[in-house]
């Protein structure tokens, strides 16, 4: 079909409305991506996936291919981080940026570069991504946007805190708290709470850090956005292992890994497991312990994510005391199994050990 098309003369204003069509999908599907119509929403745009591909590649023979390129990469930001898909996020975003005709400093290229300075923060690139936040948030300024400007200085807040400036970081994160809150934007106002936390948490202040994270677990419940709402269960988990206190975290990480199976969320998958292997060792139930951290460290790697210092801080020293509890042979098999496991027997196998607890 591709070769009588490209035979009629007719392709390249037949994949000019392919694109146009494509791009329409992803930006009314965009709004959706974050409330109860989530896991359907989703679920349309894994059936889409090779159309959005080719879209993307044709961005550079279509006329306004570059912007039509922005504009695309952004709208599928939520998709593609909800699918672990790190890396074609960001090499898609990249590609974007780079393409003749998107250097105007305009909204378009502002979303892509803070899309860029996710994928790259996410993927262990801070010092990528603050160039990218930086960029994008001088944009905004010139705008005079304050919504996009509130979304930016919360990411790049994140990713100070990732280069160690914590001064930098905080001060990034109050801005971003106190814009979202005064536009009364119910997300970025969970986003810049759940940032904040995490700072607070680094900052070895857990108790300054639970009731932001209680905030933004119920701004999430109110929105319906079941991927925020599991990332808010997991860090009061965090939290209580943080506090030697692993039965309390019990039901948080049930809820969450409940929520991130039914919108089919890797990011929220691999993140749990990790934490499933926490609270298995700080139970001293070693070998299950060892069985998720397999199974998380395949969700890592899947998907190019890494662990958040503030998280990072918790569990890998849980992770050392269950390879020094078992014995090599032992934690390596039970490593191994995880390892191995599909995403649906991970789950499956993560909720089963929880209920027995």
């Amino acid at each position: 079909a591709q070769d009588r098309l490209d035979e009629s003369a007719e392709g390249p204003s037949v994949r000019d409305r392919h694109l146009a069509w494509m791009l329409e999908l992803a930006e009314a599907a965009r709004a959706r991506l974050s409330g109860p119509e989530q896991a359907v929403c989703l679920a349309k745009l894994d059936a889409e996936s090779e159309n959005f591909l080719a879209a993307h590649r044709w961005c550079d023979h279509a006329a306004a291919g570059a912007q039509s390129g922005l504009r695309l990469m952004f709208s599928l930001k939520l998709y593609l981080f909800n699918r672990g898909l790190l890396g074609p996020l960001r090499r898609g975003v990249l590609d974007a940026l780079a393409r003749p005709g998107a250097e105007p400093r305009d909204i378009h290229r502002c979303r892509a570069l803070q899309t860029a300075g996710q994928a790259g923060l996410f993927t262990g690139r801070p010092a990528e991504a603050r160039t990218h936040f930086e960029e994008a948030l001088s944009i905004a300024r010139e705008l005079d946007d304050p919504g996009r400007a509130a979304s930016i200085l919360q990411t790049l807040g994140m990713t100070f805190g990732a280069l160690g400036d914590r001064l930098a970081a905080r001060r990034c994160l109050q801005e971003a708290l106190d814009l979202a809150q005064s536009r009364g934007d119910r997300r970025e106002h969970a986003a810049a709470l759940n940032a904040f936390a995490q700072w607070h948490r680094l900052d070895g202040a857990p108790d300054t850090a639970e009731p932001l994270y209680a905030k933004a677990l119920q701004l999430t419940r109110e929105l319906g956005d079941y991927e925020n709402t599991a990332v808010a269960l997991l860090n009061l988990a965090l939290l209580a292992l943080g506090r030697a206190a692993p039965d309390a975290a019990v039901p948080l990480l049930r809820e969450a890994l409940t929520l991130s199976e039914a919108i089919g969320s890797r990011l929220a998958t691999a993140n749990g497991l990790a934490v499933a292997s926490g609270v298995a060792a700080s139970l001293r139930d070693w070998k299950p312990a060892a069985w998720f951290a397999g199974a998380a460290a395949t969700q890592m790697h899947r998907t190019g994510m890494q662990l958040d210092a503030a998280d990072a801080i918790i569990l890998e020293p849980l992770v050392t005391q269950t390879r020094q509890a078992l014995t090599a042979a032992d934690y390596a098999a039970g490593e191994a199994q995880g390892q191995a496991a599909s995403d649906a027997d991970a789950l499956d196998a993560a909720q089963r050990w929880l209920l027995s607890r």
